[in-house]
């Protein structure tokens, strides 16, 4: 009947799990790696720019924009799909951005394109 806590919108991985430990007493451990890549850290998506974006056509980045405006989480998987195997850390973190919900983030990278 009552609520203890509250998590808002765009949810984050972190947060939920720093509730699950709150409430629920788990403990967890996390595996850390050395980077390389700044396309491989997780916070990195903060980095990427649209000049990442362009080895790809203007006509998928625009693409890849209607899909995070639609939400459209099989689109946008489907165009990263397309992303040439020699870039496959963009191909990864664009997926890590579709995985975490980050959709803002999607389309504050394309909108430079979606305009064009």
């Amino acid at each position: 009947m009552g609520c203890s806590d509250v998590v808002i919108k765009p949810f984050r991985e972190e947060t939920i799990f720093t509730k699950m430990t709150d409430y629920l007493g788990v403990r967890y451990r996390y595996a850390f790696t050395h980077l390389t890549s700044p396309f491989e850290e997780n916070t990195s998506s903060l980095l990427l720019t649209p000049e990442h974006l362009a080895i790809m056509p203007n006509e998928w980045t625009m693409q890849l924009h209607q899909a995070a405006s639609s939400l459209d989480h099989e689109l946008m998987n489907q165009l990263i799909e397309q992303i040439p195997p020699s870039n496959v850390p963009l191909a990864e973190t664009l997926r890590d951005l579709v995985n975490e919900f980050r959709f803002d983030t999607l389309m504050n990278l394309t909108q430079p394109f979606y305009h064009e």
